[in-house]
């Protein structure tokens, strides 16, 4: 829906430079970094929510991987049926010693399972061109 109709490629998104004030642009961008945002950090506490269902977490725990998360991860470009998967495979980009931090040896040991499984996930999601080829970097405030 998102990539469609109302993305980058759209009329919609073409016209808005001709349409609005350079005041309302920036406005319209910045409305649209905060629900990006707000998307992402939903999607990774559903993923979260997910992984507990394999393993436990304490609220503490939970609360520290979600933001790690948001802070080592981009936004991803778009948000749609792949959305999870995209969230799991930028997850497993974070250096294990961080995740450590915040794991016990058991927790990190199903989490290690589960991140070996989303490496086919990521080659399958990088040739469908869903996700970029490189390796995720750390989220910046604004991300194509």
């Amino acid at each position: 829906f998102q990539s469609e109709q109302f993305g980058r490629g759209s009329f919609f998104h073409k016209s808005l430079g001709k349409v609005l004030t350079p005041e309302q642009l920036v406005q319209y961008e910045e409305s649209e970094v905060a629900r990006r945002r707000f998307q992402y950090r939903a999607a990774i506490a559903s993923l979260v929510a997910q992984i507990e269902l394999l393993v436990p977490l304490l609220d503490e725990q939970r609360e520290k991987l979600i933001d790690l998360t948001i802070e080592e991860t981009p936004l991803p470009k778009q948000f749609g049926q792949y959305t999870t998967q995209i969230v799991f495979v930028q997850m497993s980009s974070i250096p294990r010693k961080k995740l450590e931090g915040i794991l016990d040896p058991i927790q990190m040991r199903v989490i290690d399972q589960q991140m070996q499984q989303v490496q086919g996930m990521k080659r399958w999601l990088i040739q469908q061109g869903i996700l970029d080829g490189e390796s995720p970097r750390k989220n910046k405030d604004v991300d194509d």
